[in-house]
């Protein structure tokens, strides 16, 4: 029995050893590690080179022969002296003198280059004097068209006061389409063309004012003709009816 026992605590004393170094000599398996991708830089994206445009080709103006241009110069010559003719004619030269100076200058710098000098310099000067006296003229004509409007409209209210627009419409409404022609005129700075249509303008309000005067007067008179010969009438039956008054008869008979 005892024998017996002793067998079965080795026995087991055994088992037990066994499993002890069965466990120390196993290795503990390392945990796993997943392996990470490594996502390589991006690159940045080189910025698109500018492409360079061409610059535009600016057109070459043609060349004017030297006939051509002396043309050109005695024409804005003549142009120029015209307009400094009609300036002193005129006597605008007040409306600015200092543009007329300036003209007269250019001009006379182009006659003395007549016989010598460039023909693009002939040119300038006959341009420079043409644009100055221009000045002078559309400085007057400005000033003269302001005031002769100020007249059309004066007369215009007058032909109003009298109702010329019902009594001689057409007359009216040719009137004032001259002074609309003359205010766009005015609006696009052809101050000549723009006087010259206020002038006409006010002519016209002028002319159908006194026709619509002349006959309203005229309708008045008739009117007050009419009632002197009324009561002329009037006054010639009661001196009768008192030399020889009538009778209840014919009294009745000159009633019907």
């Amino acid at each position: 029995m005892l024998k017996n026992k002793i067998l079965l605590i080795f026995g087991l004393f055994l088992m037990f050893t066994f499993l002890v170094v069965g466990c120390k000599s196993d290795p503990e398996t390392p945990p796993t590690e997943t392996p990470v991708e490594e996502v390589p830089p991006v690159e940045p994206t080189p910025e698109p080179e500018p492409v360079e445009e061409p610059e535009p080709e600016i057109p070459q103006e043609p060349s004017v022969s030297e006939e051509e241009l002396l043309a050109n110069a005695k024409k804005a010559a003549e142009n120029a002296t015209s307009m400094k003719d009609k300036i002193e004619e005129l006597s605008f030269a007040s409306y600015d003198e200092s543009s007329y100076s300036e003209g007269l200058l250019a001009l006379e710098k182009y006659n003395s280059l007549i016989e010598e000098g460039k023909a693009q310099e002939k040119l300038d000067n006959a341009i420079l004097a043409e644009k100055e006296f221009k000045e002078v003229l559309d400085k007057a004509y400005s000033k003269l068209a302001s005031e002769k409007k100020s007249e059309v409209i004066q007369i215009r209210e007058k032909a109003l006061e009298i109702k010329s627009q019902k009594a001689d419409k057409v007359g009216y409404d040719a009137a004032q389409l001259l002074f609309t022609t003359a205010e766009a005129s005015t609006a696009t700075k052809e101050y000549e063309i723009a006087y010259n249509y206020y002038v006409k303008a006010k002519d016209a309000f002028n002319d159908v004012y006194n026709n619509v005067s002349a006959k309203r007067t005229a309708a008045l008179e008739a009117i007050e003709r009419a009632k002197n010969k009324a009561a002329d009438v009037d006054t010639f039956a009661a001196e009768a009816d008192k030399i020889a008054p009538l009778s209840q008869e014919e009294a009745n008979q000159e009633a019907e």
